[in-house]
């Protein structure tokens, strides 16, 4: 399993990378929609939304919304947007965190699987491309939003899977622990030297490292997120297309609450210089 991860890793790492600095924009865009909507059908099946037109009645909501929302992300509506999602992923994240309920699978949990997804997946989705589209290193702030989520997804399961200790959240994820949290913590702070270094947003060092691990801690929220999902709907992967990593959805929990989350810190640090 390990091996499989860090082969899968060291493929799609270097292409999502390069296609970051080398795609046409609107290409960029495009992809970043794909994975998206690849993320949706796996929610359809996670709720047994199996209809092969309900299924593409789905998507194409959420390409409709991609479509509206593509003609607010220079306004001030953006901003408050991704205010909003940072603030409810905060709420999310403490309170899966202090969950000590019994998760049982729910005869509800399809539709707010698939409700709350979508939205869920939008405005990652919106906040990524505000980024990319709307600030002058665009390109490079999106880069390092990879890095800085991939970071701390792969500091927290290395250093968990070797110091164990206290669990995280057992009722929803049994297999996180905290020793998890510090090792992405960590490797968030190694990615704020770095964000200070590039210059590509102009703070102090202190505020860089800040930044950093507030996203990475949230990115941990949307880890737990899923891991209630697939509780809720009785899954143990979202999807078998990435070998080592489960589905797309799988592979993109942690993103769809650090994108959010890093477009209003960048935002708000930006405003108050």
């Amino acid at each position: 399993m390990l091996r499989q991860r860090l082969i899968t890793a060291g493929i799609l790492g270097p292409l999502v990378l390069g296609g970051i600095w080398l795609m046409p924009s609107a290409i960029f865009t495009i992809a970043i929609a794909i994975v998206g909507l690849a993320a949706a059908l796996e929610l359809t099946e996670l709720a047994q939304f199996r209809h092969p037109i309900r299924r593409a009645m789905y998507l194409c909501s959420l390409i409709l919304g991609m479509l509206v929302l593509c003609q607010f992300t220079a306004c001030a509506m953006a901003y408050w947007l991704q205010a909003a999602a940072t603030m409810w992923w905060l709420v999310v994240t403490l309170a899966l965190i202090t969950r000590r309920r019994t998760i049982a699978p729910s005869q509800y949990a399809c539709w707010w699987t698939l409700i709350g997804g979508g939205v869920i997946l939008l405005t990652a989705w919106f906040s990524m491309m505000h980024i990319y589209h709307h600030h002058p290193n665009g390109a490079a702030l999106t880069m390092f939003l990879f890095i800085l989520t991939w970071m701390a997804d792969s500091a927290a399961f290395f250093v968990g899977k070797h110091w164990k200790g206290k669990l995280l959240s057992p009722v929803v994820s049994p297999k996180k622990t905290w020793a998890g949290v510090f090792g992405a913590m960590a490797g968030a702070s190694l990615c704020g030297v770095g964000l200070w270094l590039s210059g590509w947003l102009p703070v102090n060092l202190a505020l860089s490292i800040l930044l950093c691990i507030l996203v990475a801690l949230l990115s941990v929220g949307g880890d737990l997120w899923e891991s209630l999902i697939k509780r809720r709907t009785g899954a143990k992967d979202s999807g078998e297309l990435l070998p080592g990593h489960g589905g797309v959805l799988d592979r993109v929990d942690s993103m769809l609450a650090s994108a959010p989350a890093f477009a209003f810190g960048i935002n708000t640090l930006e405003m108050s210089l």
